[in-house]
């Protein structure tokens, strides 16, 4: 038997005052949605587990049927995988997004939706003053890319920038619970200090302050919690 599932991730969004204080889903024309909701069953469904962060990785993994608990490799190891990226049981790979900062706060998690072609030469600027043997950086899709460190760690603490709009940028820096990550952490720290010294007057950069934009910098987050996602 076939089945489609469609996961419309976020569409429900958040009630908005200029719409009378109802959601965008609420007043929008969806007659499609209306009558599949009106022949269906409809329901509720605790997707993220109790202990978890709210999150569409997490939470997807729960609608196909995984434990997140036994089976959860984070999103860094799903997106790496999905550039065919590979990755050893030495290695780290964190999810390494372009966003922006006004005043020292975090403006937009997806640096205004930068567009692909712009983020592939700023993250090619970055391989260029920053690559080693202990970091690379890897394009992806608009503001998602993947950073890829030659040492591993389970006990790194990131935040998620999509939760922490107009928070302080000291919010940014990474933190770990291991005494034994002090020199990763003051590693990746200053990676983050130096790629945003690297892409301050970049031309992109330039150019996008003259469209009234911010300024994208990167920032690296998430990581491998297991080597791999079991099929089941």
């Amino acid at each position: 038997m076939s089945v489609l599932l469609i996961i419309t991730d976020g569409m429900a969004d958040e009630p908005i005052a200029l719409l009378n204080h109802q959601t965008p889903l609420e007043v929008a024309l969806k007659p499609n949605l209306d009558t599949i909701a009106r022949l269906g069953q409809n329901g509720l469904l605790r997707t993220t587990p109790e202990g978890w962060e709210v999150g569409s990785d997490v939470a997807c993994l729960s609608i196909l049927g995984y434990d997140v608990n036994k089976h959860y490799p984070a999103r860094s190891v799903l997106e790496a995988a999905q550039m065919d990226i590979t990755i050893n049981e030495e290695e780290l790979v964190m999810r390494c997004n372009l966003i922006t900062l006004e005043d020292d706060k975090i403006s937009s998690f997806t640096a205004d939706h930068i567009s692909s072609a712009e983020a592939k030469v700023l993250i090619d600027a970055l391989n260029v003053e920053l690559k080693s043997e202990f970091v690379k950086f890897y394009t992806g899709n608009s503001y998602r890319h993947i950073l890829k460190i030659n040492q591993f760690s389970r006990m790194l603490k990131c935040i998620l920038p999509h939760n922490h709009i107009d928070a302080d940028k000291s919010c940014l820096y990474i933190q770990s619970s291991d005494k034994d990550d002090k020199s990763l952490i003051y590693t990746l720290n200053q990676l983050i200090d130096q790629a945003q010294t690297v892409l301050a007057n970049h031309p992109i950069n330039q150019a996008r302050i003259s469209r009234g934009l911010s300024q994208p910098m990167p920032l690296a987050y998430g990581h491998q919690v297991e080597p791999q996602l079991y099929l089941l």
